[in-house]
């Protein structure tokens, strides 16, 4: 037989505290309905910039190569008739168009690497390197510059194989470009922390100055000189877009004048997703 003590004190809601609690309910229901409506616009309003950065980019692309083609053939036709002077003004505007047309390349890159449709497949990062190499292979013997794999083997991961492309593409490009040495050197070397793969790339380049953390990765931010047709100010901001989106995070050491080490960690057991 139990105790009198051994019940259970339950006491009845009140009409009063009834009352609060549906009030709090029909906000909370309220608030839901609010941010999946913001949710919806949101989602609507990144397709409809989406689509716009891609006409855009598009449309922008046949005026340029017009203006391009004419300023050239201008030169073509009345080159011995033109001023020294002249011929500068025409190769101002070619190296205007171009910068032009970069820019609207890798801003369409920015664009579509923020889709949500992530293809994860298992990729080799040794096929991924030697890709990127071979696309560089002109540039590296240009600037004389040497591009050590030290890790052997590399491992394989799950990613976007693009996407990861990408990321070697410019950490090994900025490398050689913002770099001042009679033989830039390029050092590529991969560790295992935890659960995650530590990737590093290494240069002996012109470092960079502190009090720059903050905004090295943000679109447009140049570190160094005037826009040009390989300094976009785009490079640094599409890297950590796509490390983020397969879950790692970007970093970077550097002393000024003797150069710069860009790390970025990939899941070692990235699930596809």
């Amino acid at each position: 037989m139990k105790k009198e003590s051994d019940k259970q004190d339950i006491s009845p809601v009140s009409e009063t505290d009834a009352a609060s609690l549906l009030v709090e309910n029909q906000k909370l229901k309220r608030k839901v309905t609010q941010l999946s409506t913001e949710l919806e616009n949101l989602q609507n309003f990144n397709k409809d910039l989406e689509k716009f950065a891609y006409v855009a980019s598009h449309d922008l692309h046949e005026p340029l190569r017009m203006v391009s083609n004419f300023v050239q053939l201008l030169d073509f036709e009345f080159g011995d008739n033109i001023s020294e002077e002249g011929k500068s003004y025409i190769q101002f505007a070619v190296d205007g168009v171009t910068r032009m047309q970069k820019l609207i390349d890798d801003l369409l890159v920015y664009n579509r690497v923020g889709k949500p449709d992530l293809r994860m497949t298992e990729i080799k990062i040794d096929d991924v390197i030697f890709l990127q190499l071979h696309k560089l292979k002109s540039y590296i013997a240009e600037k004389n510059a040497e591009v050590e794999v030290i890790t052997s083997p590399l491992p394989a991961i799950l990613g976007e194989f693009k996407q990861i492309g990408i990321i070697f593409y410019q950490l090994i490009k900025n490398g050689i470009q913002f770099n001042t040495s009679d033989k830039p050197l390029i050092q590529i070397s991969i560790e295992p922390i935890e659960d995650m793969w530590h990737f590093h790339v290494k240069d002996n380049g012109i470092g960079i100055k502190d009090g720059n953390e903050n905004n090295i990765y943000n679109v447009f931010y140049r570190l160094n000189g005037r826009p040009n047709a390989e300094n976009t100010g785009i490079g640094l901001a599409l890297c950590k877009k796509i490390v983020r989106r397969h879950s790692g995070e970007i970093w970077y050491t550097s002393e000024e004048g003797k150069g710069t080490t860009f790390s970025f960690s990939l899941p070692r057991n990235l699930n596809p997703g």
